[in-house]
Parts: C-alpha cells; structure tokens; sequence
C-alpha cells in the first residue's frame, strides 16, 4: 500500500496525511482497487484533485471544443484515492466532512447541442468557457466579439465537490453516474462545512473524491459547473451501524426502509436526502421525499402524516443534477432545515451532543 502521510502540504500545513492527484486518480468506484492510503477516523487529510476533464481542456490550446469531443465520456470525472478508512465495516456509514475546499488555475465549462435544457438552442456541436477565480469571485472571459453587456459575468466563488463515493458492494461502477454509492452527485451544498454521510460497502469504504467545481448551479443544466482542480481539506468519521437503529413504534410498520438507501448530507442549517434514477426526473424526486420521510419517521417519531405535511410546509424540493436529455443519472434533493425535532439526519449524532454536553 502506498502511504504518502508524510508528504508535506503546503497548502493545509495542518493535514497529517496528503494524496497527490499524480498516479493516485482513477476513473471508477471499485473494491479491488488497492487503496493509496490508510487513515484512522478523524485524521485530516489533504487531497489534490483535477478538473472533470483530467486537465486536458485549456484556453491554451488551438481548438478546446475538438479536444474536449475527443474525450471518452468513461474518462471523465477522475478521482482521487481510494483512501481505507480504518474500523469502517459495510453496513456501517462514513462521515466525510469537507473542511476547505481551494479550486486552483483555470475553470472551464461547456454546453452542446445533444444534452442539457437548452440544447435545441445550440449551433455549435460543443461550446466551451473558461473562467478566472479572483478571490471570491469566478469570472468568465470575455469573446473577442463585441459585447453589448453591461459588466463582465461574474458570480461568486462556491467550492465544492462533485464526486464523492465509496467502493460499491458489486460490479465496479464508473465515476461519472451517482448511485447508492455516492459517486458524481454534483449537489452544490457539497461545499466547505458540509458532511456526507455515505453508507459502506466494502472494509475501509475505500474513498475517493474529484470533480471539483468552482461554481454550479442547481441541477447543472449545461452537464458542468466551473469545472476545476485543486486541493480538499477532509476527515473522516464512523456512524456504526448498531448505532443507527429506528426507533421502535407501530407507525413504523408500513414504512418500507429502516435507513435511507442513498447518501445523506449535513450542512450547518439543514440536512439533505437524494433520489438517484437514470433518465427519470419526475421518480427521483419521489425517491427524496420517501428519503427524507424515512428518516423523520425512523429517526425522530415522526408519524408518516407529519413527516408528509412537515416536508411540505418547511422543506425544499431540488434538483441536483438535471441535464435532460442525457443518458446520465438525474439526481433530486429534498432539502430539510434543522429544527428541534429533527435536529440531525440522524439521531444518535444528537444524543452524542447531548452526552458532551453534559459532560461539560
């Protein structure tokens, strides 16, 4: 096993561990990858990423737009990793918190004529875009054609990662779909501060993380963000799976799951369910609110009415990744705010603070 822990990081000089992008990227989710590094639970880790497109496509080069075309759709969206997690077991969950997320270089993003909403508007087979990142702010460069625009686009930075998964139980599964196994997610709320919890399949979960966009908007429309390299600040935590066992209750009899199927995130002020479905957008966001529901129902006593009317009233209902037609998967969040009775996705995370807390 390769063990680059003591590569120092300049760039998060607090990080005990590093994992270059440089021969430690690979383009699907498989548990017989050996993994480029071994880490214990908490442990900072610093991982360098490169853009969806391995780096290949820049405003450099004679023609983006050709070598972009030329680009195997299973090449895309190369992952760092896969990191072992130590006393991770399947069907136990990992806690990736994303600590810092810091895009480095150039952006780029593109739009065609065969996927995405707008699609039928396209004259060009391909489109592309590049991006400067100053400070807080992503900036598109300008055409070399007259402008009747009032100021250059830009828009502020939002970091985060795209692609975020472990090792599936089964057959390996490329880096671009998303899938129980996490994988291309491309939810915008994966960014600094943000923990998603991604349930285990294999010893050590075997993580890996890429995709990194400077900015995307909701649903992805185009199929990029601000697509980018550069370095993650990340831990690792453990949700046993003892630990997360429903509450006992005759209301829970007719709900079909114990634990949602697919990952579930955390951010400071809300907590996030997905529905995951190839070319199926109305049925995944069905998938999120029983997501969602699920979790209401088994982890708070909810009964199946409330959580129905609360997820109605309070919660909000997304896309993550809408680029239709594509053959890709679409991916729908339901977005849950954090109130006293539904203060965590899941409930033994509240009881530990409620144990620190006395302790205190």
């Amino acid at each position: 096993m390769k063990s680059p822990a003591n590569t120092p990081s300049t760039v998060f000089p607090q990080a005990q561990h590093f994992v270059s992008k440089f021969h430690n990227t690979h383009n699907y989710f498989d548990g017989s990858l050996p993994p480029v590094l071994s880490v214990q639970p908490g442990e900072l880790i610093h991982v360098e990423t490169y853009d969806c497109f391995h780096g290949a496509v820049q405003s450099s080069h004679a023609d983006p737009n050709q070598v972009l075309a030329a680009i195997p759709r299973e090449q895309l969206n190369p992952v760092t990793g896969p990191i072992f997690v130590h006393g991770a077991e399947p069907g136990d969950w990992l806690a990736v918190q994303l600590l810092d997320i810091r895009p480095e270089g150039e952006g780029v993003a593109c739009c065609s004529t065969h996927s995405g909403q707008l699609c039928h508007w396209m004259t060009e087979e391909i489109t592309t875009k590049f991006f400067q990142v100053k400070g807080d702010t992503v900036i598109m460069k300008e055409d070399t054609a007259a402008s009747r625009r009032i100021a250059p686009i830009g828009f502020p930075k939002r970091p985060m990662l795209g692609v975020i998964g472990v090792a599936p139980k089964g057959d390996p599964i490329l880096t671009m779909p998303a899938g129980k196994h996490g994988g291309n997610m491309d939810n915008n709320c994966h960014g600094i501060g943000a923990t998603i919890y991604i349930p285990v399949q294999h010893p050590g979960a075997l993580l890996s993380v890429g995709d990194m966009h400077a900015s995307q908007g909701d649903g992805e429309i185009s199929g990029t963000g601000v697509e980018i390299g550069g370095h993650v600040l990340l831990k690792c935590g453990i949700l046993k799976k003892e630990s997360l066992l429903p509450l006992s209750s005759s209301n829970n009899n007719d709900i079909p799951q114990s634990l949602p199927e697919f990952p579930v995130t955390e951010t400071a002020t809300h907590w996030i369910t997905h529905g995951v479905l190839e070319e199926n957008i109305p049925q995944t966001t069905n998938i999120a609110c029983q997501e969602a529901a699920c979790l209401l129902v088994r982890q708070w006593g909810f009964t199946k009415e409330e959580a129905f009317v609360f997820l109605s009233t309070a919660a909000n209902l997304g896309l993550c990744q809408s680029c239709h037609p594509d053959q890709g998967t679409q991916i729908a969040k339901m977005v849950v705010p954090k109130i006293d009775a539904c203060p965590r996705p899941f409930r033994v995370l509240w009881e530990q603070e409620q144990e620190e807390k006395q302790q205190q």
